[in-house]
C-alpha cells in the first residue's frame, strides 16, 4: 500500500477516489488457511464456519474491492499470498 500511495502522491492530477487493496478477494477461511501456511501451521485445525458474526454491522462472508481503476493508474496491486509472504520475510528474516 505504502508504494501505491507514493505513487498516488507523485501524480501530478490525483484521482479524487481510488481502492488501493490486495488483488483477492477471500474468504476469512481461504486467508486464515493461507497464513497458516506460509507459517508452518496445520491449516488442518481451522474449522470454516457458515454462522454469522455477531457484531454492529453485518459482515460478508467474502470481502472485497474493485481495483481496477488503480491497476489502470499504474499502481502496485498484489496478491493476500504476496502479502503474507511479504510480512513473514519481515518478521522473521528481517528483511
Amino acid at each position: 500500500m505504502a508504494e501505491a500511495l507514493i505513487k498516488l502522491a507523485e501524480m501530478p492530477t490525483k484521482p479524487s477516489l481510488v481502492h488501493i487493496a490486495g488483488s483477492d478477494v477471500l474468504s476469512r477461511y481461504e486467508f486464515a488457511t493461507m497464513l497458516a501456511t506460509e507459517f508452518g501451521l496445520d491449516k488442518n485445525l481451522i474449522v470454516p464456519t457458515h454462522k454469522a458474526i455477531l457484531g454492529a454491522a453485518k459482515r460478508p462472508s467474502r470481502a472485497g474491492l474493485n481495483v481496477d481503476f488503480a491497476k489502470s493508474l499504474g499502481l502496485p496491486i498484489y496478491s493476500a499470498v504476496d502479502g503474507i509472504q511479504q510480512f513473514f520475510r519481515d518478521a522473521y528474516e528481517g528483511n
